[in-house]
């Protein structure tokens, strides 16, 4: 078995789609450290951008989410938008 054979992956699903967009969002946010360099940046144009996919998410799965994947998106993005304005000034 090779490296790469012997790491777990998350079942892939919704709320893991919505984590893997909004983890650079929070990078990009300063919320948490890049893992490529250890530190915390603010690149709100890298923000905005991710934060866009998340709205197109949104807007492509309308209908077809559970109440607990809409909660979930709508709670992220309202985060998102909060910390966006704040380090916008």
């Amino acid at each position: 078995m090779s490296a790469d054979e012997s790491v777990e992956l998350p079942k892939p699903s919704f709320e893991v789609l919505v984590q893997v967009l909004v983890s650079p969002c929070f990078v990009h946010l300063g919320i948490i450290e890049n893992p490529a360099t250890g530190e915390r940046q603010i690149d709100l144009v890298q923000a905005r951008w991710a934060i866009d996919l998340l709205h197109v998410l949104q807007e492509k799965s309308e209908g077809e989410r559970t109440t607990a994947e809409t909660e979930l998106l709508e709670t992220l993005l309202k985060q998102l938008h909060d910390a966006y304005l704040q380090c916008r000034g």
